[in-house]
C-alpha cells in the first residue's frame, strides 16, 4: 500500500437543501485509511447528533472496495476488519444505507480533500 499525507473531504446535504463540507486530515498512511476513517467519522458524528435518533443517514462513497468492505467485512484486509465489522454493525443495527457513485460523478468530494492538502 501507498503511504503519503491523507486527507479526506466530503459534503453533506439534507432534503431540504441544507448541508456543509468536511476536510479530515488522517495523516500519513493509505487511501483505504482516509476512506475508512472519514465513514467512521461521518458515522459517529451523525450518530452523537440530535439527527441520530429520529433521521437515517445514507453514505455515498467512491471507493468500491470500501463499500464492499462495509457490506461484507469479512472480506475486508485482516489490518482493517475489526474496525469494518464494527462499522458494518453501526449500519445493520441503525438502518443506515451506503451506496457507491462512481468517480467521476464523486468530484466535489475529490475537490474538497484536494484543497484540504495544498492548506495542510
Amino acid at each position: 500500500m501507498m503511504t503519503k499525507p491523507v486527507v479526506s473531504g466530503g459534503c453533506y446535504t439534507t432534503r431540504l437543501g441544507f448541508g456543509s463540507s468536511l476536510s479530515l486530515p488522517i495523516g500519513t498512511g493509505s487511501l483505504m485509511l482516509a476512506e475508512l476513517s472519514t465513514v467512521e467519522y461521518v458515522v459517529d458524528m451523525f450518530l452523537k447528533s440530535s439527527w441520530g435518533g429520529t433521521h437515517k443517514l445514507i453514505v455515498e462513497i467512491d471507493c468500491s472496495n470500501v463499500f464492499c468492505w462495509v457490506l461484507n467485512p469479512s472480506k475486508s484486509p485482516m489490518c482493517f476488519s475489526i474496525r469494518f465489522q464494527a462499522l458494518s454493525y453501526k449500519f445493520l443495527r441503525f438502518g443506515m444505507r451506503i451506496l457507491y457513485v462512481s468517480r467521476a460523478c464523486n468530484m466535489e468530494a475529490d475537490s474538497l480533500a484536494e484543497r484540504a492538502i495544498g492548506d495542510g
